[in-house]
């Protein structure tokens, strides 16, 4: 939650930071935007961003709650600027770098807005807050932070502090809120039990672990499940089983599976954080569960899902439900050897269950992957059919998995992106000689023979730099590196336009990527024509990068949009 350009400016330099394209984010997060000195409920507590001038777009943040009295108010000042130097920023030129007064004016009155509690940067500095400038202060408590060196006398008696890791309650509560939260989390486990039976099941008691302690261990014939409530937990596998350790969220619950068949436990769970869980015992566990839907489906799928938590895919942060959802639709695919994996029209997602198959580009071998592997991860993420092609390496047993809940699980989505990435690269980028220039290959084709075509010229436009770094004139490569640049503008412009022609809904965000491209091309120009030290192999790892990457990932989204139009 925060304002739009908060937001967008935290979600531009994410995307730069990670080479990611900004509608990525939306699978991994929920984006909602507050209006700026409006309040704003969410869940029950009241949020009001308040604009705050700062190198770092920011907003300062009030929340309000109800009591018996009225609103309690907690104002958490962070990033706030200095009365003297917000004041030598005050102009009466518009033209000019600063603000007016009445901004200032603005400004400031919303800096002396009393609360309750009021929480202040006082770094100092250009950009952090001044203690002394709220010696006036009529809020009830105010809170100094923000500071690296000792508070001054002065300070002191203007605020309290408050050491890392300080909590305090403004609004006394009288409710159970940790059972509420294991009451709404057993619901979503259990949907069709009476509530009776739920409150059975909620009748044991909270535990605390501290970090690294054990939960349960290897071995042991558990009498209870644990619900992690708060913190996280880590599995690990049996040293003999060969699988991925995993990560457990609050949520998940604990030996549910030995608590219900009184078999030994085959993992070990510790602590990674300060961890606080429910006690559920075993017998009512069994008594009421048993029948359910949720645990007939648990029963029918257990080995799959024992399978799937033993992955590097699906092993971190998904509990036995989230997995049971991801095998909705799911279906179990054989293969004869040397048979060819056909990509269905809705694509699939598929793990390697038994055997061994082959990631084939080109006619050559580029991965092989055995059990618990898996391919079609763009599929996932772009909609897209693979660069490669699978082929059977023996009999295979494959997990064919649907896409569209996968895409929308974010601990999943993230690793994909990392293989796809990580495959690109191997297959694509790394077959380039390390010493060579670069050169077009067919594995860039995406079908679109306009855009094929420019794509191929801008390469053989590459090439001429590389040349030209090699040899002994910069001359030349100022010269070559401008007419890339060029046609790298002019492609992009005719591709925006082709993709607003054909009704692609996501051309705007894709026209950012171009801006990024073309910024970063124009960076390189600028080094090149300074005659900075470029060598060519570091032009030719930056263009490969630059541009392979952009059509792989990016161009191919569309590219059902654009045939289909035509």
């Amino acid at each position: 939650m925060a304002t739009p350009l908060v937001r967008a400016s935290a979600m531009k330099k994410l995307s730069a930071l990670l080479g990611m394209s900004e509608p990525e984010f939306h699978h991994f997060f929920q984006l909602v935007d507050l209006p700026e000195e409006v309040w704003t409920s969410v869940m029950g507590l009241e949020v009001m961003p308040v604009p705050s001038p700062h190198p770092v777009e920011c907003a300062c943040l009030r929340f309000r709650a109800m009591d018996g009295d009225g609103y309690r108010i907690y104002a958490h000042m962070a990033d706030i600027v200095s009365h003297k130097v917000l004041q030598g920023m005050v102009t009466d030129d518009e033209n000019a770098p600063g603000l007016s007064r009445d901004a200032f004016d603005r400004v400031w009155e919303s800096y002396l807005v009393p609360a309750d509690v009021k929480k202040l940067d006082v770094g100092g500095g250009l950009i952090h807050g001044a203690a002394a400038d709220f010696r006036e202060d009529p809020s009830d408590k105010i809170v100094l932070a923000h500071r690296a060196t000792p508070l001054t006398t002065e300070e002191r008696r203007i605020g309290a502090g408050a050491p890392f890791g300080t909590s305090a309650a403004m609004i006394l509560g009288s409710q159970t809120y940790t059972y509420q939260k294991a009451a709404r989390l057993l619901r979503s486990y259990f949907p069709d039990i009476s509530r009776y039976d739920l409150q059975a099941l909620l009748n044991g008691p909270v535990q605390q672990f501290n970090p690294e302690a054990f939960l349960c261990r290897e071995g042991e014939v558990c009498d209870h499940a644990l619900l992690l409530l708060t913190g996280q937990a880590e599995r690990l596998e049996s040293e003999t089983s060969g699988a991925s350790h995993g990560l457990m969220a609050a949520g998940a619950i604990i030996a549910e599976n030995c608590c219900l068949h009184g078999k030994p436990l085959e993992q070990t769970y510790r602590a990674l954080s300060f961890v606080t869980a429910l006690r559920i015992p075993a017998v009512p566990l069994r008594h009421i569960t048993s029948g359910t839907q949720c645990m007939t489906a648990l029963h029918d799928k257990a080995g799959t899902i024992s399978f799937m938590r033993r992955t590097g895919l699906f092993n971190d942060n998904l509990s036995r439900h989230q997995l049971l959802e991801l095998l909705i639709g799911a279906e179990t695919v054989a293969l004869t050897d040397g048979r060819m994996v056909e990509w269905g029209a809705e694509g699939s997602l598929d793990l390697v269950v038994d055997g061994t198959v082959e990631l084939v580009l080109d006619g050559e071998v580029q991965e092989r992957a055995g059990p618990g592997g898996f391919f079609g991860e763009t599929f996932v993420l772009n909609g897209v059919t693979p660069l490669y092609e699978v082929r059977a390496a023996g009999p295979v047993e494959l997990l064919r998995l649907r896409t569209r809940r996968i895409g929308e699980t974010p601990v999943v989505r993230w690793k994909l992106l990392e293989c796809n990435q990580t495959r690109l690269h191997a297959m694509v980028i790394q077959k380039f000689p390390a010493d060579g220039n670069v050169a077009w290959s067919d594995a860039f084709r995406i079908h679109v023979p306009d855009l094929d075509q420019q794509h191929r010229g801008l390469f053989v436009k590459a090439g001429k730099v590389y040349e030209a770094l090699a040899g002994d004139g910069s001359p030349g490569a100022a010269e070559a590196i401008d007419d890339l640049l060029a046609a790298s503008r002019g492609h992009f412009a005719f591709e925006e336009a082709l993709l607003r022609k054909t009704g692609y809904e996501e051309v705007d965000g894709h026209a950012v990527l171009h801006r990024k491209l073309i910024a970063d091309m124009e960076d390189m120009a600028r080094r090149i024509c300074a005659r900075e030290k470029v060598n060519p192999q570091e032009f030719r790892s930056f263009f490969l990068s630059w541009l392979a990457f952009h059509i792989l990932g990016e161009d191919r989204k569309f590219v059902p949009v654009v045939t289909t139009s035509r």
